[in-house]
């Protein structure tokens, strides 16, 4: 007589690397010759961004690029000039283990930047930036599902667990024009632009997912006179992304990031600088989640001989929480000296989050610091550029929360409202975006390994063939049946019940195997 056992394999996600890197940021930078003397530097900001990543030989390497950009005014003019630097650098990250296709969140942000004149041609900047990782992949337990033979019984939980989970990227550019049309003045030169993901949708097909979104383009920039003026528009982008195995009884979500977005001044048919052309890279994730059912046992016995058994605790995921939530947060800011005539933007950075599961409540829990620049000019018509940071807290609802949960979350700009104020205060209403996704699991007790000693058979304390058995309300079946050692469906069936668990006292008739 020989014990088969039958083992299922359940995937569960498991961090492979949680770091924090920084970058420094050092530029000597002399201006060219046609460009006017520095008399005043108005303001100094950075935009980075992860412009590719990849993961081979236990090792994420990632570039990021660096756009710093400093704008100034030269004596005896409010003209704004502007000067932009491209940087990039390398970085890699040991990872912990080796892990095949892993889902990886690279969130860049800026500490700080700092830029002084050291003569009127030429500019030192300081600074630093942030990119906080996270790279997840699946590890794998195995729990019996199934025994025979030896006569083993076996006592089985049902569990719902990803069977599949499928992740996959491409990178994949975008190219548009834009005219300005007539109300718009000619463009000199770009001050910033900023580019969000404002929508995305998806269709599977057989071993295929076609990803389809909009992005949200905002520009500001310095025209001829000297005026500054902004301009909004939007980009769809559409790619079909081959993901093997994938089909209809996944659960499918899609995310993009923007790598790069490069805005460019472009003359029109007549010679006028009226077209924008915009060049974007953009990294496109797509993950797929497939759920089964299956029991698996945890608890044993034999009814014939002596058996022992192995318990372990193994990871269990529940369905991966895809988030994608509006939300929007207030602040008001006033010109420490002057007032406030004319608005021409708002930026906004985030840095510094960190997210926590509420249990109580089931509420994601978003915290950080919103960084606010407004972009306006005073009476004179003088530029004014303001910072004002400011902390947040977002709740978002979910549907699980344990200690155990692994955060893909990022807290993205997608625009801004101002209003001005008979005060000469601008009350701003910022939109963001919460997107990402949270793997909660639980940990379960089961049986991994099962040993039966053929040598040791069991003695029946009798010849009798049934023992009456008075049964309290509450008892489980299994646990009579296995007191005497007894088969747990001839307990049924010689009782016709029903139910594992008693609900009222009775006399069970016990057949002794």
């Amino acid at each position: 007589m020989e014990l088969k056992l039958n083992r299922e394999e359940i995937c569960a996600s498991e961090v492979i690397l949680r770091t924090k890197q920084e970058q420094a940021i050092e530029l000597d930078y002399v201006l060219p010759d046609y460009y006017p003397e520095i008399f005043k530097i108005q303001k100094c900001f950075t935009i980075p961004r992860i412009s590719s990543y990849s993961v081979a030989d236990n090792r994420l390497s990632y570039e990021i690029a660096v756009s710093v950009k400093v704008l100034y005014c030269s004596e005896n003019s409010s003209e704004i000039q502007v000067i932009e630097q491209k940087l990039v650098f390398s970085k890699t990250a040991e990872l912990e283990k080796n892990c095949e296709n892993p889902e990886i969140c690279i969130v860049p942000s800026v500490d700080y930047i700092n830029c002084r004149a050291v003569n009127q041609r030429r500019l030192d900047i300081r600074g630093a930036v942030s990119t906080d990782i996270t790279v997840t992949g699946l590890c794998s337990s195995e729990a019996i599902s199934d025994a025979f033979g030896m006569d083993i019984e076996l006592k089985k939980i049902p569990v719902t667990y990803p069977v599949n989970r499928l992740f996959s990227s491409k990178q994949i550019s975008v190219n548009e024009e834009f005219e300005l049309g007539i109300s718009k003045p000619e463009i000199r030169s770009i001050i910033c632009s900023d580019a969000a993901v404002t929508s995305t949708d998806k269709k599977v097909i057989a071993n295929k997912m076609v990803a389809k979104g909009e992005i949200s383009v905002n520009m500001i920039y310095t025209c001829s006179g000297g005026e500054i003026e902004t301009m909004e528009f939007s980009v769809p982008f559409s790619q079909i992304i081959d993901i093997e195995g994938i089909d209809e009884r996944f659960d499918c979500h899609v995310d993009a990031d923007i790598l790069s977005c490069d805005i460019s001044p472009r003359s029109d048919g007549d010679g006028n600088t009226k077209i924008a052309e915009c060049n974007m890279s953009i990294m496109i994730k797509c993950s797929a989640c497939r759920m089964a059912a299956a029991a698996i046992a945890d608890d044993e016995f034999s009814t014939s001989f002596e058996s022992s058994s192995v318990k372990s605790r193994i990871k269990v995921d529940y369905m991966p929480e895809w988030i994608c939530t509006p939300v929007s947060a207030k602040t008001s800011i006033r010109a420490s000296e002057g007032v406030i005539d004319c608005v021409y933007g708002v930026r906004t950075g985030v840095k510094s989050c960190s997210y926590a599961l509420d249990k109580e409540t089931k509420q994601l829990v978003a915290a950080g610091t919103a960084v606010y620049t407004l972009i306006a000019c005073d009476e004179d018509k003088n530029p004014i550029f303001i910072d004002k940071e400011e902390n947040f807290t977002f709740n978002i609802p979910v549907e699980h929360a344990s200690d155990d949960c692994i955060f893909n979350i990022k807290v993205l700009p997608i625009s801004h409202s101002y209003n001005i104020m008979s005060d000469g205060v601008v009350d701003i209403r910022s939109e963001f975006k919460i997107c990402g996704n949270i793997c909660c699991s639980e940990n379960i007790e089961c049986l991994t390994d099962i040993f039966v000693d053929e040598t040791a058979e069991r003695q029946r304390e009798s010849d009798c063939a049934l023992k009456l058995y008075f049964a309290n309300a509450g008892e489980n079946v299994w646990d009579i049946a296995k007191h005497y050692h007894s088969s747990v469906q001839s307990v049924f069936d010689e009782n016709d019940l029903e139910n594992e668990t008693l609900n009222d006292s009775c006399m069970l008739i016990i057949p002794i195997i």
